[in-house]
């Protein structure tokens, strides 16, 4: 008897064990799957948030990349073209931005590239939206219709100038600028 209550003890240890290990193996419950299922959907949201981020992030510096290669190419060509034209160095009869946006044109031929080809320039658009004249009386450039020393306040001819080169970005945004000088080209005086 004593070794059927052993036998009946082991059995009854190995039932209960048995159903403990049952209980273990019938799977998850539904606040388990569901909690999991929460884990794993604030991880897609966190993922769709970064990707967008990052395509707009990509596309605000592919518009600035693009503009600046616009405002270069523009400044390089108004440089040539204005020095190109020894006229614009002596006095211009209309207002300065006036007679140099009327002598320079902007095209941007670039091979390989439709967007920007010919003079399409998309959206940018570049313009010269000031020039200003040396004046080594004061020794700083400024507006020919603010000249005190010039007479009739007249532009000063045959000085270096100083021209600002703008592209528009489009509606809503910021104008970016590009200033330089454009020196007389030597051997080329002209007459004030």
């Amino acid at each position: 008897m004593i070794r059927r209550r052993e036998i009946m003890g082991v059995t009854a240890e190995h039932r209960v064990k048995a159903h403990v290990r049952d209980r273990d193996q019938r799977g998850d419950t539904l606040i388990e799957v569901l909690l999991a299922l929460m884990v794993l959907s604030l991880t897609a949201v966190a993922l769709i948030l970064a990707f967008s981020t990052s395509i707009a992030g990509s596309a605000d510096h592919r518009r600035l990349a693009t503009a600046n290669i616009v405002l270069a190419s523009a400044s390089q060509q108004a440089i040539a073209q204005i020095q190109a034209n020894s006229t614009l160095f002596m006095c211009p009869d209309a207002t300065p931005p006036t007679t140099f946006a009327n002598n320079v044109s902007f095209s941007l031929a670039t091979t390989g590239n439709s967007y920007l080809q010919g003079t399409n320039y998309g959206s940018f658009t570049p313009t010269i939206s000031n020039v200003q004249y040396w004046n080594s009386t004061t020794g700083q450039f400024q507006d020919a219709q603010n000249d005190p020393t010039a007479p009739n306040n007249a532009c000063i001819a045959n000085v270096p100038v100083e021209v600002t080169v703008e592209v528009q970005l489009g509606t809503g945004l910021s104008p970016i600028f590009n200033s330089f000088v454009v020196n007389l080209p030597s051997g080329s005086l002209g007459a004030g």
